[in-house]
């Protein structure tokens, strides 16, 4: 029988027997941070749990980060670029119909959209789609997470107005509407109470009550 590896006596010994380049290093602190936000919640990624976590020292994890509140920001945007990353491969695999949308066409988008989103979390954990909700004592990370969002939903709001032929006030009542309730069927899924298909059936079927809802009727 193999015995069982040998555990480092400290710290530094961790650090000498597992040197990793800058930019793995950095990446490794921010996956280590998601990873305690999905465990214990965003309260606890700070600088001292994040250093145990990774097996390194403190000033390890400042050399990269000053405070928590960076660290946090790190996170978000590390999830935010592999969604705009996902996205954008999704998209020109399967490009949007063109300028003459029509519901099924954007219910494709919003498939495809979510297909990323459960894409994503499956890769590097749910740490980042939390901060999504979180409100923040830091003003920074507050203001990260005002503009994240806003950048998600804004290229939503000319695809719904070209479909629903809405005016902007209710686009944007629309867009939020469908913002909800895809956090919501995520976070089922997150949760373990619906599998992934589920999940995605569930969500067309609300998008497409919506749209039908909110498309203005053409005059008789």
């Amino acid at each position: 029988m193999m015995n069982a590896p040998r555990k480092p006596k400290n710290v530094a010994e961790v650090e000498r027997s597992s040197r990793l380049w800058a930019k793995d290093r950095r990446q490794q602190l921010i996956d280590v941070s998601a990873g305690l936000i999905v465990r214990e919640g965003a309260d606890r990624v700070r600088i001292p749990e994040v250093a145990a976590a990774a097996g390194v020292t403190r000033p390890v994890v400042y050399k990269f980060f000053p405070n928590r509140q960076a660290l946090l920001i790190a996170v978000l945007e590390d999830f935010t670029d592999a969604l705009r990353d996902g996205l954008r491969a999704r998209l020109v695999a399967t490009p949007p119909a063109g300028p003459d949308r029509n519901a099924d066409d954007f219910r494709e988008t919003v498939r495809a959209f979510v297909e990323v989103v459960f894409d994503v979390i499956d890769e590097k954990g749910a740490g980042g789609w939390y901060l999504f909700g979180t409100v923040s004592a830091f003003p920074e990370l507050e203001q990260t997470v005002d503009e994240v969002r806003a950048r998600m939903v804004r290229p939503w709001h000319r695809t719904i107005s070209e479909v629903t032929g809405n005016t902007p006030a209710t686009v944007n009542v629309v867009a939020q509407m469908l913002v909800a309730i895809s956090r919501a069927t995520v976070q089922q899924w997150i949760d373990g109470r619906i599998d992934r298909a589920g999940a995605l059936d569930a969500l067309m079927r609300g998008t497409t009550a919506i749209i039908s809802e909110f498309t203005v009727q053409p005059a008789s």
